[in-house]
């Protein structure tokens, strides 16, 4: 965390432990400590249909998987 923070123009210590604590105090850099957690699934918009996102993207893989053996079968044949 410490390169980071001191690559930016102006560095926050969130929820440090108590070495990271102690070096942002020496430094001046404001501490930032959330308490409160929030659960990765609600920050993040899950899409409606996922199972139908899954299968239109498997059925994407199935068609190129098999476009690339049939162009390597004819490939073969005229050569």
């Amino acid at each position: 965390d410490v390169p980071m923070l001191e690559a930016v123009g102006h560095p926050s210590a969130v929820n440090p432990d108590r070495a990271l604590r102690k070096l942002a105090n020496e430094r001046g850099w404001p501490t930032l400590v959330f308490s409160i957690g929030v659960p990765l699934r609600e920050r993040i918009r899950q899409p409606r249909n996922a199972a139908a996102t899954v299968g239109i993207a498997c059925a994407g893989a199935a068609t190129a998987g098999v476009a690339w053996h049939v162009s390597r079968r004819m490939g073969r044949r005229t050569s």
